[in-house]
């Protein structure tokens, strides 16, 4: 008589903790990357400049706090085999996701630096539509614009800082993708996949909210 399989065992806690937090940063880095292409676009303007500035230091905590976890049970004595292939992968995708995020936040800066916002005159926007507005009831459009040209600087601020975390990241733990078995498919592919995904649920999201709608 053929042996049933028993219950597959319970994720690690540490495991499920960084998958989680690998997930959260996959979907904010694929929503930011949506609001990395309105910049230069009919939908910009200092509330995108102002959303980009505090998503890149959103972005940095999300990434030192899933570097600091990952680093933390890969460097620790006595993890089980599988445990420590999970953590592994979960490295790999976490290396390939703070790669895509960076690109997208060094872009955004650099277009910013492209296309600054204009001066805090009423009405005045980067691309005229023809399209008249009186604007959020208690927004400041003067207000908006000086943290915008603020938030231009800082975007710079956080790009080296994470790319610095990336650098940190190469040496602290050697995991190289090739060494690392995926779950399915290839390490690259899943990656993409998953951020793909996410960014397509982003897209879904922003067809609901007139402000982004028409970044298409």
């Amino acid at each position: 008589m053929q042996r049933q399989p028993g219950p597959r065992e319970p994720e690690d806690a540490a495991t499920a903790e960084s998958r989680a937090a690998l997930d959260a940063l996959c979907r904010f880095a694929a929503g930011y990357r949506h609001l990395a292409m309105g910049v230069g676009s009919s939908a910009d303007g200092p509330r995108l400049r102002l959303a980009l500035e505090e998503g890149g230091r959103r972005g940095l905590e999300l990434s030192q706090g899933l570097h600091d976890q990952l680093l933390a049970e890969l460097t620790q004595l006595g993890v089980k085999a599988e445990t420590r292939a999970e953590l592994e992968r979960i490295w790999v995708l976490f290396v390939s996701t703070l790669d895509i995020f960076l690109q997208d936040l060094g872009r955004a800066h650099r277009l910013s630096q492209l296309f600054p916002v204009p001066a805090a005159a009423a009405g005045t926007q980067l691309v005229s539509t023809g399209v008249s507005s009186q604007g959020l009831k208690g927004w400041s459009l003067r207000l908006a614009s000086t943290k915008a040209a603020q938030g231009a600087g800082e975007l710079g601020q956080w790009v080296q800082q994470l790319a610095k975390l990336q650098l940190e990241m190469e040496k602290e733990v050697n995991v190289p993708p090739w060494g690392v078995e995926p779950s399915m498919g290839d390490l690259v592919s899943e990656a993409a996949s998953l951020f793909h995904h996410y960014r397509e649920e982003a897209r879904a999201r922003c067809q609901a909210n007139p402000y982004c709608r028409s970044k298409g």
